[in-house]
């Protein structure tokens, strides 16, 4: 079902790209720029699909916190140079590469527990903790559980 779905996503872009073609006159070099950015869009998907999602989301943050300094890096030498814009995309792509990278790094740890978990030691005191099973953790199923974060506190383990 999946593998369909990506192929209609591909088909989507290519038909897209025939029609952007069209009027442009050149359907046929069209549906085939179409047919390759769908291509790369399903890539993408599967390479994202592996990453963690605090990862992701630190990646967007320390990427938006990058173009936003270097923008306000720029307001102060809008009257020393005659043309401050040239050194904006260099100075936005060294920012935003470097914020998205260490966003990403320290997004790893990031899930919705500690989020979540911290507002409410702050509001109400400590997380409980949990005394686990010995059958629950041979099975693995706390594993899962922990992954998503669902439960908060300390485990013990026997």
């Amino acid at each position: 079902m999946l593998y369909l779905f990506r192929f209609a996503v591909i088909l989507v872009f290519a038909v897209s790209g025939y029609f952007i073609g069209q009027g442009l006159g050149t359907p046929a070099e069209g549906a085939l720029a179409g047919l390759a950015v769908g291509a790369v869009a399903v890539v993408i998907e599967l390479a994202l699909g592996k990453v963690p999602m605090g990862s992701i989301a630190g990646g967007v943050a320390g990427l938006a916190l990058g173009l936003i300094a270097a923008r306000l890096l720029l307001v102060p030498f809008r009257g020393m140079f005659p043309e401050p814009s040239i050194y904006a995309p260099v100075l936005g792509a060294v920012l935003g590469y470097g914020g998205l990278f260490l966003g990403m790094k320290k997004g790893r740890t990031l899930t919705a527990q500690s989020i979540f978990g911290t507002v409410k030691r702050q509001e109400g005191g400590e997380a409980s903790k949990k005394l686990l099973d010995t059958s629950v953790i041979r099975d693995g199923r706390i594993a899962d559980v922990c992954e998503t974060g669902f439960i908060e506190g300390a485990f013990i383990v026997p």
